[in-house]
């Protein structure tokens, strides 16, 4: 024992299925593992920008710093040098015992990452190093993706109960002199590694997720020796070797860049003046991160001009990748199929694409890219063997990146703006999301459907993308100039050029955001997409409408009917008559409350029917929710939508007339040639405002839209005969979002009264999101705001996945009534459980033997039977619930199946189910029913 230095018995891992095991994979040697996992992601994947930007602030070439910063990060477990985790493994316990190291009276439990910040804060004064590394310790420290305060590391320094006594402390700081020693031996640095005290770089987080990441891989154990040998200089190479099988092995050594081969080699058609606009843009100087805005009409092809300027940026910029982000799981679907089509001719590399949702693992899209390296490897030896080299890139989703956690760190992301949320939000691990999208570009689409409490995040969202020198593409129908210079000045403090007024910003419109500046590169181009519209009001009332509908549909027309709410679109398909709701190939309902399986179906279907390739000569009614105002492309020859704030209707009526190209007005039924707009919304009494309560707005906190808006819409309608887009999009738009709070004309005593309390109400709720949101949000990159991300009260992070904890102890990427994910299950007189009413396919929640979960197939069918309800009380019921009310089969395949562990199961017995005072039933083709239970 006398003849090896006492910190090679310090033990970091050991056999999970046999803690007792002689076997542990020495402390030093894990740290050696990890620092070279880490220096390799320096070397290989690190956004290029970012390791430049992190260089120059530490005054080292990118080489050096990249050796510097990556021992730091192999220093993440010098915390499992204290009592308390070294008594974990007995064998080592006792070695240790033998080497003079004492045990008694050091009981205080830290986890192991708060002990390492302490730990190296003190080996780092012990040394008089820069006090910057004591922020690098302190993001080293938390790459369990928990955050601790300096007020509790300097506290365990002075506390010898946690860290151990003399003996302990002078072993840890030879362990630390030791690995210093043979680190920058093979690794040296020759300039003077000693940055400004008072730094306080804004890629700080950024460093901890790349921290976090080189501990994941690192960990990856199969890869290293399990024969570490005595010496480290030994090791080293050994390490190193290990260190690139496991890079290797998960897919980072594919770090395929994208390149701008021409639009017309990306696309099928020739750029509009719009697209054209995009792709002859300047391009930014290198290291200067850019934000691009473009406003449009719908069906104006945004996305394919966004795709091919992402692609000139990327390879001019040698960018890491793009994530694109959609308003909704919906969308981002949808988007699906032409992100794929780009990928394979942006590149000829590999593209690791995932996609990223919350259900993204229930996608048959998805499902059908998985991939292991190995079966990428042989597809290219094929392919060599073959013939002639590939011309389009392959894209593939490799299974390193399926677990939730880690999807975002793909290269090239399709998925749901909530994921880019979480990393500005105090979520666990939030710095690993803003590692992921750093070098990135990212693109927003659908700015529009942003709410209040989500524009707050987003403006947030965006400080940091600046910082971390991304580049941002957003796309909008059109924004109110107040978001939209809220933007503006998110992108480092920019301001429009020349001071111009809302009211004159030229439509459609281009906007290039850099370095304090934001330029309207480009307004007024002509567009494809032009729109004379006729205007009418029209009764709310279910009947009517399927009256007036039908009558279009007999006349060959395509009807579309938009609702606010999914009571809403129900009633109205049941209004239809029955012969027409049997005409199951041109009728249809769609709308949230399906099972996700049978929404999927649904959604097809749809897509086929009322899609850009829909087929002619016949009439066809559907009758959805907002699902068809932004996730579908659809064609249709009148619409009836509900009446909601401008922005929304304008977005809905781009599914009017939308494929011209295809069908032009003149070859639409007659009587249909010119767009119409049914707005649906109740009569108002004279010097009143109308009563919106029936079409879903109301003044609550969980209403859909507030009053105060629709009633704004409402007034700017209520004497329009006809529109004309694009032309009429900004006077429409700033006439009902301009700051004034002016009551509409004509209204009396009473209806002024009625504006007063809905400008009240909208306050409230503006003044709740913006403290909600503020109180969910990490501060700003600025200086003061890194200081104050160490929080002591946000030692604690939420975990995103965890629906079930209280609001409180959550982040929340959206605002709404409290909602709940179920399972729907049947079950009949057997009392068994079943995925179908008719009780006919059991439901897999037998656990096989030798295993403690389901098999991933089981999983899968389960939540396909998935659905969100978001009726606030019947959420809560069920997360009340008692354990022993579930069903046993649930409660033992839930118990070590994670993805089932924040799931509901909803048994409806013989159809129905009564959950806090309603009634839940399903219908072929209604969907889930919720109704109150009548007393």
């Amino acid at each position: 024992m006398n003849d090896i230095p006492a910190w090679r018995l310090f033990w970091a891992k050991t056999d999970k299925n046999n803690p007792n095991s002689a076997w542990t994979r020495p402390l030093w040697a894990h740290l050696l593992d990890v620092a070279h996992t880490a220096l390799l992601l320096w070397q290989f994947f690190l956004p290029h920008e970012l390791k430049q930007r992190i260089a120059r602030d530490l005054g080292l070439s990118p080489e050096e710093a990249g050796y510097v910063l990556s021992f730091w990060i192999g220093l993440h477990d010098i915390g499992k040098a204290i009592p308390t985790f070294q008594a974990l493994h007995p064998p080592s316990r006792e070695k240790l015992e033998a080497a003079g190291f004492r045990f008694e009276g050091f009981n205080e439990r830290k986890h192991h990452g708060h002990a390492s910040i302490a730990i190296l804060a003190g080996w780092l004064s012990h040394r008089k190093g820069s006090p910057l590394f004591e922020q690098v310790a302190a993001w080293v420290g938390a790459h369990h993706g928990r955050l601790y305060a300096r007020q509790y590391w300097e506290n365990d320094l002075s506390n010898p109960g946690i860290l151990g006594d003399k003996n302990w402390k002078a072993a840890r700081h030879a362990l630390l002199d030791a690995l210093h020693k043979v680190w920058f031996a093979r690794y040296p640095v020759q300039a003077s590694v000693d940055p400004p005290g008072h730094l306080m770089p804004t890629w700080l987080p950024a460093f901890g997720g790349w921290a976090t990441l080189a501990d994941w891989l690192g960990s990856m154990a199969s890869f290293f020796p399990r024969d570490t040998g005595t010496g480290l200089t030994a090791y080293l190479e050994k390490s190193r070797r290990g260190a690139e099988q496991a890079l290797r092995s998960a897919g980072f050594e594919r770090q395929a860049h994208l390149h701008y081969p021409g639009f017309e080699a990306l696309f099928p058609f020739a750029p509009n003046p719009m697209q054209e606009a995009l792709v002859r843009m300047p391009l930014p100087e290198k290291g200067a991160p850019s934000l691009v805005l473009v406003e449009g009409p719908t069906g104006e092809g945004k996305t394919e001009g966004a795709f091919a300027l992402t692609a000139r940026l990327q390879e001019h910029t040698r960018g890491s990748g793009l994530y694109t982000a959609m308003p909704t799981q919906a969308t981002s679907d949808g988007l699906f199929e032409r992100t794929l089509d780009f990928l394979q001719k942006a590149h000829t590399g590999t593209a690791n694409f995932r996609l990223v949702h919350g259900n993204a693992d229930l996608s048959p899209d998805q499902e059908n890219l998985i991939c292991e390296v190995e079966d990428l490897d042989a597809l290219f030896d094929q392919d060599d063997q073959n013939g002639p080299e590939r011309t389009e890139g392959v894209v593939r989703t490799l299974t390193w990146f399926l677990p939730r956690k880690r999807s975002l760190l793909a290269p090239y992301g399709l998925g749901t703006v909530d994921q880019a949320f979480l990393g500005v939000l105090y979520a666990r691990h939030f710095f690993l999301r803003l590692f992921a999208l750093s070098g990135k570009t990212v693109l927003f689409d659908e700015v529009h459907a942003y709410d209040l409490y989500m524009q707050h995040l987003f403006v947030r969202l965006l400080r940091w993308l600046h910082a971390l020198g991304c580049h941002v593409i957003l796309l909008s129908a059109t924004l109110p100039a107040r978001f939209r210079e809220a933007c503006f000045k998110a992108w480092g403090d920019a301001a429009p050029e020349n001071d111009i007024s809302p009211a004159s910003v030229p439509y459609p419109a281009i906007w290039q955001v850099q370095n304090g500046k934001a330029t309207l590169y480009r307004g007024g181009f002509p567009t494809r997409w032009m729109q004379k519209a006729r205007l009418i009001r029209f009764t709310p009332d279910p009947d009517e409408i399927a009256r007036k509908a039908v009558a279009a549909y007999e006349e060959g027309a395509v009807v579309l009917v938009i609702c606010n709410t999914v009571r809403r679109a129900q009633a109205i398909f049941q209004a239809l008559p029955e012969e027409v709701r049997a005409q199951t190939k041109d009728v249809m309902l769609l709308h949230a409350r399906y099972r996700f399986g049978q929404r999927k179906a649904r959604q097809d279907r749809v897509l086929e029917r009322f899609g850009k390739e829909r087929p002619s000569g016949r009439g066809a009614i559907l009758v959805a929710t907002q699902l068809a105002e932004q996730s579908l492309d659809l064609d249709a020859d009148v619409l009836f939508t509900d009446l909601a704030p401008i922005d929304l209707l304008l977005q809905r009526a781009g599914r009017l007339h939308r494929h011209l190209e295809l069908r032009p007005s003149e070859e639409r039924p007659e009587g249909y040639r010119v767009p119409m707009v049914y707005w649906l919304c109740p009569e108002a009494d004279p010097g009143c405002l109308p009563d919106l309560s029936d079409i879903g707005i109301r003044a609550s906190r969980y209403t859909v839209y507030a009053p105060a808006i629709a009633w704004k819409t409402w007034a700017v309608l209520k004497d329009l005969a006809e529109w004309h887009l694009p032309a009429d999009y900004r006077t429409l738009i700033e006439a009902v979002y301009a700051d004034d709070q002016q009551a509409p004309e004509g209204l009396s005593n009473e209806g002024q009264e009625q504006w007063e309390q809905a400008i009240q109400t909208v306050g409230k709720m503006e003044k709740e999101a913006e403290n909600e949101a503020f109180r969910q949000l990490i501060p700003e990159p600025t200086r003061r705001g890194l200081r104050k991300l160490l929080d002591p009260d946000r030692r604690t992070l939420a975990d995103e996945d965890n629906d079930e904890a209280h609001p409180s102890q959550r982040v929340l990427t959206r605002l709404g009534a409290e909602s709940a994910e179920v399972v729907v299950l049947f079950t009949g007189t057997s009392g068994n459980l079943y995925l179908d009413p008719a009780c006919t396919e059991p439901a897999p929640l037998s656990v096989p033997a030798g295993r403690k979960d389901l098999p991933v197939e089981s999983v899968r069918a389960l939540l396909q039977n998935g659905v969100r309800i978001s009726y606030e009380d019947i959420a809560q019921a069920l997360r009340e619930r008692d354990e022993t009310e579930l069903p046993e089969p649930w409660r033992q395949a839930a118990a070590h199946t994670p993805a089932l562990q924040h799931r509901h199961p909803l048994v409806l017995t013989e159809g129905k189910a009564d959950v806090a005072g309603y009634r839940i039933t399903e219908d072929a083709e209604l969907g889930i029913c919720i109704e109150r239970v009548k007393k």
